[in-house]
Formats: C-alpha cells, structure tokens, sequence
C-alpha cells in the first residue's frame, strides 16, 4: 500500500470514526510507525479541518467538530481507471484527469 492509498484510508476512517482515532492503532492497522502517520495526517490536514489533541487517554485524531467531509472522494477503482486511461488520451485530456485526481482522489 502506498502513501496515498494508506492517507484515503485514513479519511475513510475518520469519516466513520464516533470519537477520536489514535496514531499508534493507525501506525499498528498499516504497519507503518507512528512518525509516518503523524506525517500522514499533516499533509491531510492542509486540505480537511483535521484536529490533534495530545493525551494519554484522551488523544488522538478526528475532524473539527461539527465538519462533515463530501462524498466527493474517488474509490480505489475509479482512480486506478484514471490512472490506467491517462496514457492513451490527449495532453489537455491528461491535464482534467490529473485535475480530477488531484481534487478527489488526494493525490498530487
């Protein structure tokens, strides 16, 4: 799995989440370390309202209060398409693509 599959999940899972998500569950369901999660969530947190508290019970990770994230994320499937389609269509037609990627799919 690789970064971007591992930070759409993660999404996913705050999406579905009634309180707080810890680092260390993250880091143990990828099986990645803590310190590639907490580098996962600061890149999401420049595009979702993504909050930190610190605390040994308390802490952990979750959207802002009160935000609701869109149904605007591509699936897995729809961005391997995407991604397998890219090289058979004209230059402007790869630029909407890489546009679409880019807005739903979280990749850069």
């Amino acid at each position: 799995m690789d970064a971007m599959e591992r930070r759409c999940q993660i999404i996913e899972i705050l999406c579905d989440a009634k309180m707080r998500v810890k680092m260390r569950d993250l880091a143990s369901r990828f099986n990645v370390s803590v310190r590639t999660i907490r580098t996962d969530v600061d890149f999401l947190s420049i595009t979702y309202p993504i909050e930190t508290t610190r605390g040994r019970y308390n802490g952990g990770i979750s959207f802002v209060e009160g935000y609701r994230p869109k149904n605007s994320r591509l699936t897995s499937v729809q961005r391997d398409f995407l991604h397998r389609v890219m090289p058979k269509v004209s230059k402007s037609d790869q630029e909407i693509i890489q546009s679409i990627l880019h807005d739903f799919a979280l990749t850069q």
